[in-house]
Order: C-alpha cells, then sequence, then structure tokens
C-alpha cells in the first residue's frame, strides 16, 4: 500500500459542515480515516454524529497492511456491506433522523418513507444518553486530534487500533456505508413498533384533546351557569331587598291607617256614646213632656168634668131652688142685666178658656212633632254612623291579622326592650357605683391634698422654726464669743478708763453688729 500525496482526507467526500480544523487537514503525514474520528470533529449537521454506532478501521478494514480486500475469510471484522443493526444500533435520534444522514450521502430514499424523528416517537432516558453519549473511542480519538491540532510539527505516528488507507480503500469504505445506509432505511420491527406506539400516542393525545375541548365547553358552560345564576342570586337579593322595603312602607302605612282607625273608632265610640246619652236624656225629657201632658190632659178633662158638674149642680139647684119669675118689668131687668153680665163674665172665661187650652194643645202638638222629627234626625244619624261603624269595623277586620303580627312584633321588640333596659339598669347601676367610687375618690383626693397642705404648711413652719432657732444659736453663739472676748480684754485691762472704754465700745443692743471673732 502506498502513501502518496494524492490519498485522499475522510472530509472530502462528507459535506462542509463536517470538515475538520485546517492546521487538521493539511498535515503533512497523510490522513487516518475512521469513522468515529469525522463524527467527533463534525459539525451539528453531520448526518452520522448521533445516529451511528463508532466502526473501527481495525474491525472493518483488518489490522494487516498487506489485505487487498475487505470480504476476505481470515477477516476479523465483518464487510461493511454485512454489516447488520447490532453493528450500527437503531437508526434514531433525538436531533437527526435516518432520512437526513442518507441525503447527506446522496441517498434518493424520502423522508415519508422514514419518519423516526423525536416528534415522532418517544425515546427512554437511557436511550437518548446511549445515542448522545461518546464511546471511549471516540473519546480517544477526540483527545488525539487534539494533540495534533495542538502538536502540528510533532512525528505523527499512528496509534494503536488505527491506520492509514488509500484512495481506494477509502472509496470502497464509502461505498460499504452507503450500502448500510440504505440498508439501515429500511423499515424495522422496533421502528415499526414506535410508529405503531406513536399512533397510540397521537389517539391517545387526540382523545386528550377532544376531552380538553369538551371540559372547556363544560367549563364555560359551567361558567356560564354560574353566571346565570350569580345574576338570578343578584336579581333575587334585589326583588327582596325591593320586596323588603315595599312590605316595610305598606307595614309602616298600615300601622298609620290602624292608628288614625283606632284614633277614628274611638272617637265614632265617644259620638255614639254621646249621642246615645243625648238620645237617652231626650227620651227622658219626651217622657216626661208626654206624662206632663198627659197630666195636663187630666187635669183639663177634670176641670171639663168639674165644670160640668158645676153645671148640672148649678141646674140641679136651679131646679131645686123655687125660681120665681119676675112680674113686673122692674123686677125683670136687674135679672136680666145680672144673667147678661153674668153671660159676659161665662163667655169671656170660656173664651179664655178655649184660647188657653188651644195653645196649649198647639204648643204640645208643635213640641211633639219637634221631638218626633228631632228623634227620627237622630236616628237617621245614628244609623248612618252604625252603618260608618259597621263599615270601618269591617275593613278593620282584614287589618286584624296584621295588627295581631305587629303586636306579636311589638311584644317582641318590647322583651327586647325590656332586656336592654335590664341592660341599661344594670350598666346605670355600675355607673352610680362607678360614680360613687369616684366621688368616695375625689373626697379622699381633697382630704388628702388639705392634709398634704396642712403638712406642707406644718413643713414650712418646722423650717422657718429650724431657721429660726438656727439664726438664735449662732447669734448666741456669737454674742458669748463676744462676751467671752470682752470679758478677756476687761481681764486684761489695766485700768478703770480702759475697762470704761472697752464697754462704751460694745454695743449689745443689735446682735448684727457684733464683729465676727
Amino acid at each position: 500500500m502506498c502513501y502518496s500525496s494524492t490519498s485522499r482526507h475522510y472530509n472530502h467526500s462528507l459535506p462542509p459542515s463536517s470538515l475538520l480544523q485546517p492546521h487538521v487537514n493539511h498535515s503533512a503525514h497523510g490522513s487516518m480515516h475512521s469513522l468515529d474520528t469525522d463524527l467527533v470533529a463534525g459539525g451539528p449537521f453531520d448526518p452520522y454524529k448521533d445516529c451511528l454506532r463508532r466502526v473501527q478501521s481495525t474491525d472493518s478494514l483488518g489490522s494487516s497492511p498487506g489485505l487487498q480486500g475487505l470480504g476476505g475469510h481470515n477477516h476479523k471484522a465483518k464487510s461493511a456491506s454485512h454489516l447488520d443493526e447490532s453493528d450500527f444500533g437503531p437508526l434514531v435520534g433525538a436531533d437527526c433522523g435516518a432520512s437526513e444522514g442518507l441525503f447527506g450521502f446522496g441517498d434518493t430514499l424520502s423522508v415519508s418513507s422514514i419518519q423516526l424523528t423525536a416528534g415522532h416517537f418517544l425515546l427512554t432516558k437511557d436511550q437518548e444518553k446511549a445515542i448522545k453519549a461518546m464511546t471511549p473511542e471516540q473519546e480517544e480519538t477526540a483527545s488525539l486530534m487534539s494533540s495534533i491540532s495542538h502538536a502540528p510539527d510533532t512525528t505523527f505516528l499512528t496509534p494503536s487500533g488505527y491506520r492509514l488507507v488509500s484512495d481506494q480503500e477509502w472509496n470502497l469504505l464509502q461505498q460499504e456505508v452507503k450500502n448500510a445506509g440504505r440498508k439501515l432505511g429500511r423499515r424495522c420491527d422496533m421502528c415499526s413498533n414506535y410508529e405503531k406506539q406513536l399512533q397510540v400516542i397521537q389517539g391517545q393525545e387526540a382523545e386528550t384533546r377532544d376531552q380538553v375541548k369538551k371540559l372547556q365547553v363544560m367549563l364555560r358552560q359551567a361558567n356560564d351557569q354560574l353566571e346565570r345564576t350569580m345574576s338570578e342570586k343578584q336579581e333575587l337579593e334585589d326583588s327582596v331587598k325591593q320586596g323588603n322595603e315595599e312590605t316595610t312602607a305598606k307595614v309602616a302605612a298600615l300601622m298609620q291607617r290602624v292608628h288614625e282607625s283606632e284614633s277614628l273608632l274611638n272617637t265614632l265610640q265617644e259620638a255614639f256614646s254621646q249621642a246615645k246619652r243625648n238620645t237617652q236624656e231626650q227620651m227622658a225629657v219626651l217622657m216626661q213632656s208626654r206624662e206632663q201632658v198627659a197630666d195636663e190632659l187630666g187635669r183639663l178633662q177634670m176641670d171639663n168634668d168639674s165644670l160640668t158638674g158645676k153645671h148640672r149642680l148649678h141646674v140641679s139647684l136651679q131646679q131645686q131652688e123655687d125660681f120665681k119669675l119676675p112680674i113686673t118689668v122692674q123686677e125683670l131687668q136687674p135679672l136680666v142685666l145680672q144673667l147678661r153680665e153674668d153671660i159676659v163674665a161665662v163667655r169671656t172665661a170660656a173664651d179664655h178658656l178655649e184660647e188657653k187650652l188651644k195653645a196649649e194643645i198647639l204648643f204640645l202638638k208643635e213640641q211633639l212633632q219637634a221631638e218626633q222629627c228631632l228623634k227620627e234626625n237622630l236616628e237617621d244619624t245614628l244609623q248612618l254612623e252604625i252603618e260608618g261603624c259597621k263599615e270601618e269595623i269591617a275593613s278593620f277586620s282584614s287589618l286584624k291579622t296584621e295588627l295581631e303580627r305587629v303586636k306579636d312584633e311589638k311584644e317582641q321588640l318590647e322583651s327586647s326592650l325590656a332586656e336592654k333596659s335590664k341592660t341599661l339598669e344594670s350598666v346605670q347601676g355600675l355607673k352610680s357605683s362607678l360614680e360613687e367610687q369616684l366621688r368616695e375618690l375625689s373626697t379622699t383626693k381633697t382630704a388628702l391634698e388639705a392634709q398634704a397642705l396642712d403638712e406642707k404648711d406644718k413643713a414650712q413652719r418646722l423650717q422657718t422654726e429650724l431657721d429660726v432657732s438656727e439664726q438664735v444659736q449662732r447669734d448666741f453663739v456669737k454674742l458669748s464669743q463676744t462676751l467671752q472676748v470682752q470679758l478677756e480684754r476687761i481681764r486684761q485691762a489695766d485700768s478703770l478708763d480702759r475697762v470704761r472704754a472697752i464697754l462704751n465700745d460694745t454695743n449689745l443692743t443689735d446682735i448684727s453688729q457684733l464683729q465676727e471673732t
């Protein structure tokens, strides 16, 4: 095998995104072809970076440089055209698919035939880790390439497990890789399982979305129902509040009408009682007048009877008397004159009595008619008042239940008022006790203040007395000292004049004028 300058690098057959660093690509030591080298150094668009396992050159090409073929019986490794899924692993990944790798090598397989991206099936964490993690060989190759890039002038040595290949071997390797890619492009059982799982998951997702939509619809309906319920509740509360206000107003109006009706009923009862009393009084007066008329009529009848009896008596007396007719004209004239006067007097008395009786009868008739009219008017008035009272009583009957309810409420309010009154009484008692305590404390405070003032005055007096006593004591000491000095001077005086002079110089009337000794 020759190592000429015409040998190609692995990156010349790959897309530009998989190129190595420039100082590695232009190395003077030839090209070391290894599949995992470009997989490690390739960019994010390398089709087999995360999709295929490493195939060492010793496994695919053998370790002897004298071998010219890749499919001999003495080879340790299998040919790239006979690689199965266990050598490359499943064509799955989180960021790339087999379709991208096939397109990277110029394959014409359609994307619709192999849809194995992460959005169409699920991988476990261990599978993703196994796919994305670098193998020890890849790490070794990466470290080797890094050392080559940092030391380009050092002597290049082929590491163990790697070797340089010619263009022919490289092209053959590329062809075998393409064949392996086409083989991997076929559908496998795992892909089918993934697709089935994907379909099941998609169905579950669709069902979940439908359920979510149904739940959203139910939630909207529940929200609408809740809003309607809240609006109905608000309307009901408003109507109840309005009804309560109207009922309160009606109850107040009914209470006002009840009070007015009670006052009117009391007034009507008083008027009816007064009218009844007046009627009874008038009936008593009428009965008394009737009795008087009857008595007067009896008296007149008796007078008439008496007059009739007197006339008969007079007639009988005249018949019994021996009445002698006058014989002469002279006797007849005085008798005629006397009779004429008697007739005139009788007629006058009869006319007077008749007029008197007629006047009395007319007065009694008029009085009786007036009393009858008054009685009828009073009866009509009383009947109207009775009918009005009946109507009022009939209207009051409709308010009786309301009045009873109001009375019940009044009783409840009275009981509550009684409780409040008891509470108020207890509070007032407590207030009185506290006021009494306050007065006692005020009295005690006043007494203590007076006692404090007395004690203060006493202390001031004692302080004054103490000051005076101290001043007197000081003056006494001063006076005693002065006297002692004067006595000593007098004792030391050598003459009486000197003693007299000393006594004259000493002023004992004002102690403040004494000099300090």
